[in-house]
């Protein structure tokens, strides 16, 4: 409900940020799809559980791939990555709403 009709957002979003020895990737579409493909190893338990729920729930469509040694630095590289490409995502560039829909 937030995101309205998602009229004037850029719409997708990529970021990868670096933690110590861990790398994490995100790439985020606000399609109004929710489709999940996360990838956390090691994962520190709920992370890749929460990035699901957020997909389902914002209706976005989310790729998480980090891997590294320590758990928590892979999972906070993840969490850093997917809201810089949120942030990305989110900003406004016009009016109008970024989709082949109906057009091709």
């Amino acid at each position: 409900m937030a995101l309205g009709d998602r009229r004037g957002l850029t719409r997708y979003g990529e970021a990868r940020v670096p933690m110590d020895e861990a790398l994490a990737h995100a790439v985020v579409d606000l399609s109004g799809r929710a489709t999940a493909n996360i990838s956390i190893t090691p994962d520190p338990g709920m992370a890749a559980h929460a990035f699901q729920s957020l997909a389902q729930t914002a209706r976005i469509t989310l790729h998480v791939t980090a891997t590294g040694e320590n758990d928590h630095h892979v999972a906070e590289a993840s969490f850093k990555a997917v809201g810089r490409a949120l942030a990305q995502a989110l900003t406004r560039d016009g009016t109008l709403i970024r989709s082949t829909k109906g057009s091709l």
